[in-house]
């Protein structure tokens, strides 16, 4: 496993071709976004040069990373590999001294054990990350976070 690059390009589209997994937009969108040389970081996983995991973060908010996306190839699933890259990610976001959110959506039991395990915990199950310390009122999925109308 190792960060990304510009160089790994050919290795993602390689990946993405042939895995419905792999095959998602936000993947192609994030590793451009980190090519263009914004700061969104992309994690790798490789076996026998092909890429077979990927995991991107970016920043949400002055001193908070968001996971984007995590992804690992069918046939690469139940070896650790989510838990590598997602860890990988927090560990890069810790480096720089951001806290590290996950939005998971309607993930499912799997991802959820996952999830706990590696530390995260659930915040508000509404919303998106967000910070208890934070003075600003800010916006996600258009409802006010925080302290309000909960």
């Amino acid at each position: 496993m190792r960060k990304l690059g510009e160089g790994d390009r050919a290795a993602l589209e390689r990946a993405c071709a042939p895995s419905a997994v792999l095959q998602s937009a936000s993947i192609r969108r994030d590793f451009d976004f980190m090519a263009e040389g914004l700061p969104v970081t992309c994690f790798g996983e490789f076996a026998g040069g092909e890429l077979v995991g990927f995991c991107s973060a970016n920043p949400i908010c002055r001193g908070v990373a968001e996971i984007s996306k995590v992804a690992v190839a069918e046939e690469y699933r139940r070896r650790g590999l989510a838990s590598g890259l997602l860890t990988a990610q927090a560990q890069e976001a810790f480096a720089r001294g951001d806290a590290v959110g996950y939005y998971a959506g309607s993930a499912g039991d799997d991802l959820d054990a996952m999830l706990v395990r590696l530390g995260f915990r659930e915040l508000l199950s509404e919303y998106r990350f967000a910070p208890a310390s934070s003075p600003e009122q800010w916006q996600a999925w258009g409802k006010p976070v925080g302290g309000r109308g909960r």
